[in-house]
């Protein structure tokens, strides 16, 4: 059977259940469940012409196909009306609509629709992305006392190594905002455990395309994660997808000093893309040995010469543009 041949059939369905249930009666739904299924609500049979219908706090019902109502109808959501894909649900011009503080109305594509006669309550793409909470009440005219939640589409969000300054440069774009407060970047080595790292202010409510930048001064060697979290001005806050970014430029340091039979030496963190170039002075500044190393991990070990005389030696390394020296003491 075809996708046009299956849709024809879910909406006569609906339009049959519709036609044919009880009129003007209490509905609830008493289940999360299907908007067509019988077994959703509290009389057996979905809601009909004039009903008063309710959904509890608690439940979510999907509008499974598209619905229109010919005659007055009441709608209480307490819990979660979700519209299944593009569909829609068009009440009569004289139906009210009622969210309570905890209800909410939400669409999985950007033309799911609820409509009061030729009023657009709610529509992704239009208004109130990605849903209407509570406490609103609408009708034919509109809605009243809206707080929206969630009032940021996201349109893009990525990281790149800036090699000149040393930093990861954040960027993101946003198509539209309604009471947004901030946005938070956050950073991680393993991408599960984040830190913050710094706050932009947001637009607060625009319908337009708003561009935002942040630099991370201290960015992490090798790969690192990043995300965004957003903030409204209630203090409700949305985790956006991560982004992953890889910084080269590994900083140089010695990590710790090493013993062995000839006097140890260093274990040293470095980029394994560039040569390291290690040369050991005594007191006097005398060269004494020089090494060239090419290393193929994050870090190298770099060994003294043998049989040092005891005395005071000074250290040398360097790698591109970064150089560390240390002085070392060499015992009897």
């Amino acid at each position: 059977m075809n996708g046009l041949m299956k849709n024809g059939i879910s909406f006569l369905l609906c339009m049959l259940l519709v036609s044919f249930s009880s009129l003007g009666s209490h509905t609830t739904a008493v289940k999360n469940g299907n908007w067509s299924s019988p077994s959703t609500w509290s009389a057996g049979v979905m809601p009909s012409e004039a009903d008063t219908t309710i959904i509890p706090e608690g439940i979510i019902v999907d509008v499974d196909c598209n619905l229109t109502y010919t005659e007055g109808f009441a709608l209480l959501v307490k819990g979660t009306l979700n519209l299944v894909g593009n569909h829609h649900l068009v009440l009569h011009y004289s139906s009210h609509l009622i969210l309570s503080p905890l209800g909410l109305i939400k669409g999985e594509a950007a033309n799911a629709s609820l409509y009061i006669g030729t009023t657009i309550v709610y529509r992704p793409d239009i208004y109130y992305y990605p849903y209407l909470d509570g406490p609103v009440a609408c009708t034919l005219n509109g809605c009243n006392e809206k707080v929206i939640r969630m009032g940021v589409q996201l349109n893009s969000f990525q990281a790149s190594f800036e090699r000149a300054d040393r930093v990861v440069l954040l960027q993101w774009e946003t198509l539209s905002e309604t009471n947004s407060h901030s946005f938070t970047v956050e950073r991680s080595k393993n991408g599960r455990d984040f830190s913050v790292v710094g706050s932009v202010s947001a637009a607060g409510s625009a319908q337009i395309r708003n561009k935002y930048a942040f630099k991370d001064q201290a960015p992490v060697s090798g790969t690192s994660y990043y995300r965004l979290k957003q903030t409204d001005l209630d203090g409700r806050a949305t985790i956006f997808k991560m982004v992953q970014v890889y910084n080269p430029m590994v900083a140089l340091e010695v990590q710790s000093m090493t013993s062995g039979e000839n006097g140890g030496g260093y274990r040293v963190s470095v980029n394994p893309s560039l040569p390291v170039s290690f040369a050991l002075y005594n007191h006097r500044g005398r060269l004494i040995e020089e090494q060239m190393h090419s290393p193929e991990t994050e870090v190298l070990e770099v060994l003294l010469p043998n049989n040092l005389a005891p005395g005071v030696y000074f250290v040398r390394i360097q790698q591109g543009e970064q150089l560390v020296q240390k002085k070392v003491y060499l015992m009897e």
